[in-house]
């Protein structure tokens, strides 16, 4: 059975490893917390089994206790990029479903305590794609029914969001809302079987035949202007396996393909904006797997040092929010990290909590790491 954290597990996994972190929020008066990933591997998944700490979020009572837990989608992966998803293993499993990958931005909905519907993405409530999708939500109310109904079920809904302004690589015409997945919020089991009303915006399923996962990936490698398709199997065991299978077009237009492995200012950049996963599923040769995933736990370990570093400001600012910026400038303007934290602490002065250390570490470091030499010196190769 799918292992689902309650509030105090998925607290517990973060403690143990770094790379999953909480989220507190306050959204319409309510506690709500989300846990994610950031510069995570397959390996940090497995070890703690924390494949649901991908936009897990909950929902408090103005007392304290937890309301309500909402599920994302688990995180899984793309077709040979992991020991679990190697084609050769996978291509004799039950197809159970195959859905279109949309190239959009994944919208779900969560319930607050006073029956409020609220969109989020994996781990915002402000973004401009979730104002999109609420502008959309609010406007149809097919959609609302369908969502209450699903919640009143105990399900999670997924949907994705397209449009013309928020291109990623794919062009689509209108804004839209497609239904991609729903999810007992128990099990944590994807549920093909509800039936959607008339109305209802749903990703289409593939038509293809897909008796045949070598034929699929055979027919990707020439198919364009689509990103690719989420194949549910079913295992031997029953467990649900979803898997990630990519168009060659798609990685032509990321321009993700091998030619790029022994570059490594372009490594790094893929770890950071976390699209290695992608690089990682077209490399056959073990040794250059392992040489990538070696510079992913070093950027991990680099990134976390340096976000701590500058986190120390931040604390030693909220802690006394009464010093001067004059004071706080010069008593810390030479020390590492501090340049970062200032970033964050100039927004917090006007009020302003939305900007997040991790970002701006981030932003500096992909800059910093732009050109080849000086990725490899960062890297210290």
């Amino acid at each position: 059975m799918r292992f689902i954290p309650s509030y105090d597990e998925a607290v517990a996994i973060c403690q143990r490893n770094p790379v999953f972190y909480e989220t507190k929020h306050k959204v319409n008066g309510y506690d709500v917390s989300v846990f994610n990933y950031r510069l995570a591997t397959f390996d940090d998944f497995k070890k703690d089994n924390a494949f649901e700490m991908r936009g897990l979020t909950f929902v408090f009572n103005q007392d304290g206790t937890v309301y309500k837990r909402f599920l994302g989608l688990h995180k899984f992966f793309n077709v040979n990029e992991t020991e679990i998803t190697q084609a050769h293993d996978i291509k004799n499993y039950e197809v159970v479903n195959v859905s279109n990958k949309l190239d959009g931005s994944m919208v779900t909905f969560i319930e607050l305590p006073d029956g409020e519907i609220v969109a989020k993405t994996k781990n915002s409530f402000d973004a401009d794609q979730v104002m999109r999708a609420t502008a959309i939500f609010n406007e149809d109310e097919v959609l609302k029914s369908f969502v209450r109904e699903q919640f009143d079920k105990g399900h999670c809904v997924f949907f994705e969001y397209t449009s013309p302004l928020n291109r990623i690589v794919i062009k689509y015409a209108v804004s839209s809302l497609s239904l991609i997945k729903i999810r007992d919020g128990v099990t944590g089991d994807y549920l093909f079987d509800e039936s959607v009303p008339e109305g209802l915006k749903v990703a289409e399923n593939e038509t293809f035949d897909f008796t045949s996962l070598d034929d699929l990936m055979k027919k990707y490698e020439t198919l364009e202007d689509k990103e690719g398709s989420v194949i549910t199997f079913k295992k031997p065991d029953g467990e649900q396996l979803l898997v990630k299978v990519k168009t060659a077009d798609y990685f032509a237009k990321h321009h993700l393909m091998t030619e790029f492995i022994y570059q490594e200012n372009v490594i790094v950049e893929m770890i950071l904006n976390e699209t290695i996963d992608d690089m990682l599923s077209l490399i056959e040769d073990e040794e250059v797997r392992e040489r990538i995933t070696g510079f992913i736990k070093i950027v991990q370990v680099k990134f976390r040092e340096e976000v701590e570093r500058a986190q120390k400001f931040i604390d030693l600012y909220l802690a006394d929010t009464s010093v001067s910026a004059k004071d706080f400038y010069a008593a810390h303007r030479t020390e590492p990290g501090f340049g970062d934290a200032l970033y964050v602490v100039n927004r917090l002065r006007n009020g302003d909590d939305t900007l997040a250390i991790e970002d701006v570490v981030k932003r500096r470091l992909l800059k910093q790491t732009y050109r080849l030499m000086d990725a490899r010196e960062w890297l210290g190769i």
